[in-house]
């Protein structure tokens, strides 16, 4: 599991709160909203038209600035999507702060998260070439982290219940099926494989559907400020998926 597929689990406002401060557990949670939200920002630079380089250099010095500027204090959930604050704070970077993208080529300031810049550029590249804004691509790479979270954490949480012999080799031969049509199950021949029967697979399925409506809701959840927001925000999530054309 990847460092920000795990931490997107904490990345609501009640973290954007605790990364006010200067202790260990303000560090810790800003390290957290900046490795899960680094990919979906680097990708909206790249839209924009900023280099890869750039567009690395861009999250850095952006992220460099929330811990300079105290730019949480600023965070306020009554205003809404933390993702969509978050997204006006970094265009308003982009658009002051040209300057900043040489910064971390040229040293001199610290880190706060390790940016995998190649693996960002690789995930950006294979996203489709058609989606019509900057800000589509910074939603659908925002939805394609919550579903990867979502994905590790039902993983997860099998492998660690499950009394099968090979519970990852269980799961990673039912996850195709986890999110499709109710009617849409494995073949005999993956239950064969497995070594279980066909009812003992269906009812692993169903089981695993349940589990994933459950922690995505819960996933979901962690970045809105109520409970009321959540079907909303899935919506939203859905929506993001489908705005290639």
């Amino acid at each position: 599991m990847t460092d920000s597929r795990a931490r997107f689990a904490t990345t609501q406002w009640t973290v954007v709160l605790a990364a006010r401060g200067t202790g260990d557990e303000a560090r810790g949670a800003l390290a957290s909203l900046c490795a899960a939200y680094w990919p979906p920002l680097y990708s909206f630079a790249r839209r924009k038209g900023a280099s890869p380089d750039d567009a690395a250099d861009l999250v850095q010095e952006f992220f460099a600035g929330i811990v300079e500027r105290a730019w949480t204090d600023a965070a306020d959930p009554a205003r809404g999507r933390f993702r969509t604050f978050l997204l006006t704070a970094f265009v308003r970077h982009m658009s002051k702060d040209r300057e900043a993208r040489g910064a971390w080529k040229r040293g001199g300031r610290t880190s706060i998260v390790t940016l995998d810049a190649p693996a960002a550029e690789h995930r950006y590249l294979a996203e489709p070439a058609d989606l019509r804004t900057p800000e589509d691509a910074f939603e659908r790479r925002w939805a394609l982290t919550v579903l990867a979270t979502v994905h590790d954490r039902v993983r997860a949480a099998f492998v660690a219940a499950s009394n099968d012999p090979d519970p990852a080799r269980v799961f990673d031969a039912l996850a195709p099926h986890i999110a499709g049509p109710g009617d849409v199950l494995p073949h005999a021949e993956t239950a064969a494989a497995l070594g279980l029967t066909a009812d003992a697979v269906k009812l692993r399925v169903h089981r695993l559907r349940a589990l994933w409506r459950a922690t995505l809701r819960e996933a979901v959840r962690d970045t809105v400020d109520g409970d009321e927001d959540v079907d909303a925000e899935i919506r939203g999530l859905i929506s993001a998926l489908s705005r290639s054309s």
